[in-house]
């Protein structure tokens, strides 16, 4: 059994951290505000965590959970899954950025080779549209 951090966010008097815990059969999503633990994924199958934001009281985690076949990208607001891909390749969330309401994030899309592009409100947009593997780890809006 063990445990990492992968992104810690620090919102007024809260410190979020967020992690993966290996239950001895998978690699389990979650995070922690202010020490108290919040599961974000299905405890049967992999799952990662890349990224969190708050927003207000919304805390965002992005990462990718495997659906049994392929890894899905996807995040978590405020515990609620939201499926950034459609299972049937890998991909993975990256980075996660919220700004005037709108939520952004970066990942990768497995076509055969690995494409950069982002989600904007779980809509995607393809950075590179290379026959090479590209990559995407970090988002920010202003």
């Amino acid at each position: 059994y063990y445990s990492y951090a992968t992104s810690i966010y620090v919102s007024g008097n809260d410190v979020y951290v967020a992690g993966n815990v290996y239950n001895g059969a998978h690699e389990i999503a979650e995070f922690w505000k202010n020490g108290n633990r919040v599961i974000l994924s299905d405890t049967s199958r992999n799952a990662y965590v890349t990224s969190m934001f708050v927003s207000g009281t919304d805390v965002y985690v992005a990462g990718r959970e495997n659906n049994g076949t392929h890894d899905v990208a996807k995040y978590w607001k405020n515990g609620t899954s939201v499926n950034l891909s459609d299972g049937s390749q890998d991909a993975s969330a990256t980075s996660i950025y919220v700004f005037s309401n709108d939520v952004y994030v970066a990942g990768i899309q497995n076509n055969g080779y690995s494409t950069a592009q982002y989600w904007k409100n779980g809509n995607p947009v393809t950075l590179f549209n290379l026959a090479t593997n590209t990559y995407t780890t970090s988002i920010f809006v202003k």
